[in-house]
């Protein structure tokens, strides 16, 4: 398994791995993603922030 790291840069979730000198980005996902439940199978967002983006 590689060592996955996250960063959160200009409102974007940056998932990379970092060997030696090179870095390699892996996935990048937008602020307005629900990134945990395409990553994890969970979500971290309320009903109350998806009945608001919706609109």
């Amino acid at each position: 398994m590689q060592n996955m790291r996250l960063s959160f840069v200009a409102h974007n979730y940056i998932f990379y791995t970092y060997d030696g000198g090179k870095v390699e980005i892996v996935k990048m996902y937008g602020e307005e993603e629900d990134y945990m439940l395409q990553v994890f199978g969970i979500s971290g967002r309320t009903q109350e922030s998806v009945d608001y983006r919706e609109e």
